[in-house]
C-alpha cells in the first residue's frame, strides 16, 4: 500500500517533467540556465529601473506641491518650507491615492492575464505588462513635466495604464512561470532561490545607484529609468517562449495548418486585440474555475497572503528601531542593511544546500521536501518575530532580525510547492494567482501595521512595551501560515491513501 502510494505520488509530482520529455522539448541543463538567465535579466532590469525612478519622482512631486502651496519658493530642492506640515500632509494624501490606483489594476487583471498566458504564451503577456508599465511611467512624467497646466493629483490616473498587461504583478508572475517551465520539479525550488537572491542583490545596489544618478539631477534619473524599462521590453520580445509549442497549438483552431512559433505568437497578439472583451470574459471564467477546483492551491494561496502580511511588518522596523532604541533614522537604515546581507546568504547558500540534502540524502519527493522547508521557514519567521518583540537591547534585536531573515525563502518555496499541484496548462494562471495573493497581503499590511503602531504608541497600559504589539500581530500571521501548511499536507496525504 505504501509502495503504491509512493508511486502515485511520484507520478503526480513528476508529471511536468514527463510531459516535457514526451513533447519533444527536453532541454539540457545549459539551455535551461541560459533561458532562466535571460528571464532573470528582464525581471531585474524592470525592478532596478522602477527603483531608481521612484525616489526622484517622489522628490519632484514634493517640489510641485510645495510650489503650488508656496509660490514664493524658488526651484531649490529640499527647501525648508517644503518640509512643513501643510506640504507633507498634502504629499501624504496624494501618495495615499497613488498606491491604490497602482495596485488595483494588477489585482483585478492578474489572473485573467495568467489564463491568457496559458493559452497564448508567456512572452506575449510579459511584453504587454512591460508596455503598460512604460505607458504608466510616461503619463507620470508628462503630469509632472506639465505641472503648470495639469493638476498634480491627476498623476493617480497614470496607474490605470497598467490595466494593459497587469503591471508589476504580472511581470513577476510571468518570469517565475517561465523559469518554472524550463526546470524540472526537483530543480525548480533551487532556481527560485537564486532568482530571489538576484532580486535581493538589486535591492542592495539600487539605493547607492539611485544616489549617484540623482547627483546629476532628478529628471536625469527618471529618464534613465524610463530608458531601462524600454530596454527591458525589447529584451522580453527576444525571449524564447517557454511553453511547449504543441501545448500552445491545442488552443488554436485545428483546421489551419501548423504555423511557426513566431507566427503563432504574432497572430495571437492581433487576434487578442480584436477580440479583447470575449478573451477577457473567458479568462475570468477560467480563473474562477481554477480557484474553486484546486483545494490545495487555494489553501496555499491563503498561506502566501498571510505570509506576505506578516513579512511586510518589516516596513515599520525602521520606525520601530528609532522609537524603541532611540536611534537616528540614518543609523536605523544602515543597521537594517543586515537583513539584505543575511537574505542573500540564505537564498544563495543555506536554502539551496538544504534542498539538495533533502532530495539526495533523505530521498524526499519534491513536494514533501518543499512542505518541510516551508514549515521550517515559517517557524523561523515565527521565532524571529517573537524575539524581535521581546528584544531588550539593540544587539539582541539585530540577532533576532537575522533569525527572522532565515525564513525569507518562505514565499519562494510556496511558489514551487503550488506549482507542483498545478496542471501544465494552468501554471501561468497559478503564478498570477500567487502574485494576487502577495498583492492583497501587501495592500492590507501597510494600513494594518501602521494603525497598530499608532494605536499602541498611545497605549499607556503597556508602557515601553507598547510598540511590540504590531510584532505580536505578525506572530499570529505566522501561526496561521503554519496551520495552513499542515492542513494542506494532511489533505494531500489523505488523497494519496484513498
Amino acid at each position: 500500500m505504501a509502495h503504491d502510494a509512493h508511486d502515485t505520488e511520484e507520478t503526480s509530482l513528476l508529471r511536468h517533467h514527463h510531459d516535457e520529455a514526451s513533447s519533444g522539448v527536453e532541454r539540457t541543463l545549459r539551455q535551461r540556465l541560459m533561458i532562466a538567465g535571460r528571464c532573470t535579466t528582464v525581471l531585474l532590469l524592470v525592478v532596478l529601473t522602477m527603483s531608481i525612478s521612484s525616489t526622484p519622482m517622489l522628490e519632484i512631486m514634493e517640489g510641485i506641491i510645495c510650489r503650488s502651496l508656496h509660490p514664493d519658493v524658488d526651484g531649490t530642492l529640499n527647501h525648508p518650507v517644503c518640509k512643513g506640515a501643510d506640504v507633507q500632509s498634502e504629499f501624504a494624501q496624494l501618495q495615499g491615492w497613488v498606491t491604490p490606483f497602482a495596485l488595483v489594476p494588477g489585482l483585478v487583471t492578474a489572473m485573467p492575464y495568467g489564463a491568457m498566458a496559458d493559452k497564448h504564451g508567456r512572452r506575449l503577456v510579459l511584453c504587454l505588462a512591460i508596455s503598460g508599465l512604460v505607458v504608466a511611467q510616461i503619463l507620470e512624467i508628462a503630469t509632472c513635466w506639465f505641472s503648470d497646466t495639469i493638476p498634480i493629483r491627476l498623476i493617480c490616473l497614470a496607474g490605470l495604464a497598467t490595466f494593459v498587461g497587469g503591471g508589476p504583478m504580472v511581470i513577476n508572475a510571468m518570469i517565475f512561470t517561465m523559469v518554472g517551465d524550463v526546470f524540472t520539479a526537483d530543480q525548480r525550488t533551487t532556481a527560485f532561490f537564486y532568482l530571489g537572491a538576484s532580486m535581493t542583490v538589486v535591492e542592495l545596489i539600487s539605493g547607492p545607484l539611485t544616489y549617484l544618478l540623482m547627483k546629476r539631477g532628478d529628471w536625469f534619473c527618471v529618464f534613465t529609468g524610463l530608458a531601462g524599462l524600454c530596454l527591458a521590453n525589447i529584451l522580453a520580445l527576444l525571449l524564447p517562449e517557454s511553453r511547449d509549442a504543441n501545448t500552445l497549438r491545442k488552443h488554436k483552431p485545428t483546421s489551419r495548418q501548423p504555423e511557426s512559433h513566431q507566427q503563432q505568437t504574432g497572430s495571437g497578439f492581433f487576434d487578442l486585440l480584436s477580440k479583447l472583451p470575449n478573451a477577457t470574459a473567458t479568462c475570468v471564467m477560467a480563473a474562477t474555475n481554477f480557484v474553486s477546483n484546486n483545494v490545495h492551491s487555494t489553501l496555499l494561496l491563503v498561506g502566501v497572503a498571510f505570509g506576505t502580511l506578516g513579512q511586510d511588518v518589516i516596513i515599520l522596523l525602521q520606525q520601530y528601531m528609532t522609537k524603541r532604541f532611540g536611534l537616528s533614522w540614518a543609523r536605523a537604515s544602515l543597521l537594517l542593511s543586515i537583513k539584505g546581507v543575511a537574505a542573500l546568504a540564505v537564498t544563495t547558500t543555506i536554502l539551496p544546500l538544504t534542498s539538495q540534502l533533502l532530495l539526495r540524502k533523505l530521498s524526499l519527493s519534491p513536494v514533501h521536501k518543499d512542505v518541510w522547508m516551508a514549515r521550517a521557514s515559517a517557524m523561523f519567521l515565527l521565532l524571529g518575530a517573537f524575539c524581535l518583540g521581546l528584544a531588550p537591547t539593540l544587539e539582541t534585536f539585530l540577532s533576532s532580525l537575522v533569525i527572522f531573515t532565515v525564513g525569507i525563502g518562505y514565499n519562494l518555496i510556496l511558489r514551487s510547492l503550488i506549482a507542483s499541484y498545478a496542471k501544465d496548462d494552468k501554471t501561468g494562471l497559478m503564478f498570477t494567482a500567487i502574485s494576487v495573493s502577495e498583492g492583497l497581503g501587501g495592500l492590507i499590511a501597510g494600513p494594518i501595521m501602521a494603525m497598530l503602531f499608532r494605536y499602541f504608541h498611545i497605549d499607556r497600559f503597556f508602557g515601553t512595551r507598547r510598540v511590540m504589539r504590531p510584532i505580536i500581530t505578525k506572530i499570529l500571521n505566522e501561526i496561521i501560515v503554519l496551520l495552513t501548511l499542515y492542513a494542506v499536507n494532511s489533505i494531500y496525504n489523505h488523497l494519496l491513501n484513498t
